[in-house]
């Protein structure tokens, strides 16, 4: 299994945070405190970051996400906030992953498969949405970027069937079989601490006073791209 560390991602996360804060800074807008909540149907592991931060294999895991936290924001601005993000990977999703060696008096091949059982990230998330675009005091559209941190929960449970052949120059090749299972806390298979980072186009509806609904899609890792929808309430905005 290919293992690297996610602080590189984090880092990159935070450092595009730190770039666009100071113009949502920049905002005159009476600011208010409130809650926001999102959740995503369906996102679907990117080839590269399965490999590199789950585990290799096919096919690609999917699953749903749920955030919930803090917002401080404007009415007719936009908004940033610190959410609990709980990313689940569907139960009873299978990845298999074999490979096969052989030489001039050899040959292998092995299979592994894990079985993914209760599996998720919980982790917290610093974001910020900045508009771009204002349509008459009731669609804003623009960006939403965040990062954060999450550890990885649930039980992995895996199977290993390989075989080695010796084929000697006199004589019948040799084969011996080997069948291996365990379950294992996730944490061990697959990187115990995942980075969590989105960027996303945003569009959000003014219903009233600083209640919006907002619908949006871009990268949300490990996803290429995934479709969210969720809402904001500042409270005592008018």
């Amino acid at each position: 299994m290919l293992r690297r560390s996610p602080a590189a991602f984090v880092l990159s996360c935070f450092i595009l945070l730190a770039g666009v804060a100071p113009a949502f800074a920049q905002e005159q807008k009476p600011k208010y405190w409130g809650v926001e909540f999102s959740y995503t149907p369906t996102w679907k592991a990117d080839r590269t970051m399965q490999d590199m931060l789950y585990i290799e294999g096919d096919p690609l895991l999917e699953g749903t996400e749920f955030t919930f936290g803090v917002a401080r924001g404007s009415a007719l601005g936009g908004n940033w906030g610190v959410s609990y993000v709980r990313k689940s990977i569907n139960d009873g999703s299978t990845v298999t992953f074999s490979e096969q060696q052989s030489g001039p008096n050899f040959a292998f091949s092995s299979t592994e498969t894990s079985v993914m059982q209760k599996v998720f990230l919980q982790g917290v998330e610093v974001y910020t949405f900045i508009p771009f675009v204002n349509i008459k005091n009731r669609v804003q559209i623009g960006v939403n970027v965040g990062g954060g941190i999450a550890s990885v929960k649930g039980t992995i449970h895996q199977t290993r069937d390989t075989s080695n052949t010796f084929i000697p120059s006199v004589g019948p090749p040799q084969t011996t079989f080997e069948h291996e299972e365990e379950t294992l806390p996730a944490s061990e298979v697959i990187l115990s601490l995942q980075p969590l980072g989105r960027v996303e186009a945003m569009a959000a509806f003014i219903i009233v006073p600083g209640l919006k609904a907002k619908i949006s899609a871009g990268f949300n890792m490990p996803s290429a791209i995934a479709f969210r929808i969720g809402a904001v309430y500042l409270i005592g905005a008018k």
